[in-house]
């Protein structure tokens, strides 16, 4: 797998990270657990080189949460929950694709957990951090307060330690 790899810049891996720190198996001597360490993860790649398109993100949505997506065999296994460390400008009422998808999710029982964003603006005008339903999941740095990139405002649910050495007073 590539990862999301393009020009010169390395990959990232981003959402095998996320992945890691939720679920890390513990008791194995390697010095780390994850905070959810016996929880299952079901991987659903939707971005690839340069990103990708609402709609992508709305098919995984729904494949993942036990709907149906037509050309692709169903999920015998729906996630209880989605974690989506994704985003891109623009409220989710511009986003109704992505809105709805997350709406299917949740009436079968999924909760939707997204990231508020790495601009360092208003998580209210990013997608799906804005979205209806979803908790949206703000950064904060070594100290506690936000993280300096770390998107802020009244969509953010809550904020957990984010990689950033540096802290900023809250918004």
């Amino acid at each position: 797998d590539p990862g999301d790899w393009l020009g010169s810049d390395p990959s990232s891996f981003h959402g095998t990270h996320v992945a890691g720190t939720v679920a890390a198996v513990t008791n194995n001597g390697l010095g780390l657990a994850g905070v959810a360490f016996n929880a299952r993860v079901q991987p659903v790649r939707v971005l690839g080189h340069g990103g990708g398109y609402s709609s992508d993100i709305a098919d995984a949505i729904t494949w993942a949460s036990g709907g149906s997506v037509a050309g692709v065999p169903d999920n015998t296994a729906p996630a209880e929950v989605i974690n989506m460390s994704l985003g891109g400008y623009g409220t989710c009422a511009q986003d109704p694709v992505t809105q709805a998808a997350i709406d299917g999710a949740i009436a079968r029982g999924v909760t939707v957990v997204v990231a508020a964003g790495n601009s360092n603006a208003d998580a209210a005008s990013f997608s799906p951090a804005s979205c209806k339903g979803v908790i949206t999941v703000g950064a904060t740095g070594k100290g506690g307060a936000r993280a300096s990139y770390s998107n802020f405002g009244a969509t953010v649910t809550l904020s957990a330690p984010g990689g950033d050495g540096t802290g900023i007073a809250p918004a």
